[in-house]
């Protein structure tokens, strides 16, 4: 028989209703880690010292020292110049809008993968916040000032090679940034680089809309991000390579299953032709009518032949 109603937009609706229903009860379980996240990174400094686990000043700095047989931060901290210090300031400018950037774009075009990359960017900062608290690390900027010597939850922040900046500019904003840092002791993972990890995943394997060069931005951007927090005395290369595996650990947790992106497209493009389809079978069906054929309880035949509609078709 004909397929006379069809109708790929209600298959679409019905395929992937809980992802696109802004009121489903997945929407809001998905968002959890997210509101996790932003309640204990925020409460961190009422949390008592006495019940927090001791700052660890030197694992850090000598699992890089074993690697490489010298320091990459302090390598590349004594090519400290105005334009690198610039160029280190607009990367971190760009890493703290480039996750909402990306979820702007989610809203506007791609809404399917709003929920997984809500969900991922919860997760890998709950992830990071879980380690930071347990196993907290100290930075490489607090070496160049403190050494070996015993930390304390009390200090506060610093903005290490971004000072130069403030400097330059006599203002103090990366100053005020860092020092009022509610997390200070949190160099590894590195989520300076593991939220744009985390966004290069998704862009590269998941949105289908964006064209290869902003694929090839992201990618960039990674790896740019990771020498200007190395440069900038934020984080040793061990961090870096952390905040990459906590990424990709959390895109596995919650990339797409339900929906693959291919066969959104492909139903997408379908519906978009789906009315005129419609219509064209239709003609074709009444134009056979015409013609002499005349339905039954068996099926669809001609009067003067044996011939069914699809084979004459």
């Amino acid at each position: 028989m004909l397929p006379l109603n069809i109708n790929i937009k209600d298959h679409i609706k019905r395929y992937a209703g809980e992802v696109i229903n802004p009121h489903s009860t997945i929407r809001k379980l998905l968002v959890i880690p997210l509101v996790v996240w932003l309640v204990v990174y925020f409460s961190a400094p009422i949390i008592p010292a006495s019940i927090r686990p001791p700052i660890d000043v030197r694992t850090l700095r000598v699992f890089d020292l074993t690697l490489f047989r010298y320091l990459p931060s302090d390598a590349l901290g004594r090519l400290a110049c105005l334009p690198l210090d610039l160029l280190g300031a607009v990367g971190y400018t760009i890493h703290m809008a480039w996750p909402f950037v990306f979820l702007a774009y989610l809203l506007w075009r791609e809404r399917w993968l709003v929920l997984p990359y809500v969900n991922c960017f919860g997760i890998i900062n709950c992830l990071g916040l879980i380690t930071q608290l347990v196993l907290p690390t100290a930075p490489p900027w607090y070496f160049e000032k403190y050494g070996f010597s015993a930390a304390s939850y009390a200090l506060k922040g610093d903005p290490a090679g971004l000072e130069r900046v403030d400097e330059h500019f006599n203002i103090s904003f990366y100053k005020n940034m860092f020092y009022n840092s509610p997390l200070v002791f949190g160099s590894f993972p590195s989520l300076h680089v593991g939220w744009p990890s985390m966004l290069a995943l998704f862009i590269v394997f998941e949105a289908r809309r964006l064209k290869a060069p902003v694929k090839c931005f992201s990618v960039f951007y990674v790896v740019y991000i990771s020498l200007v927090v190395i440069y900038l005395q934020h984080h040793y290369v061990v961090d870096v390579i952390g905040g990459m595996v906590y990424a990709f650990t959390a895109y596995q947790l919650t990339r797409p299953r339900s929906l693959p992106p291919a066969s959104y497209s492909s139903l997408a493009s379908s519906a978009s032709l789906s009315s005129s389809s419609s219509s064209a079978i239709t003609k074709r069906y009444l134009t056979l009518e015409e013609g002499g054929i005349r339905k039954d309880s068996q099926g669809v035949h001609s009067d003067d032949s044996d011939l069914s509609v699809d084979e004459m078709c």
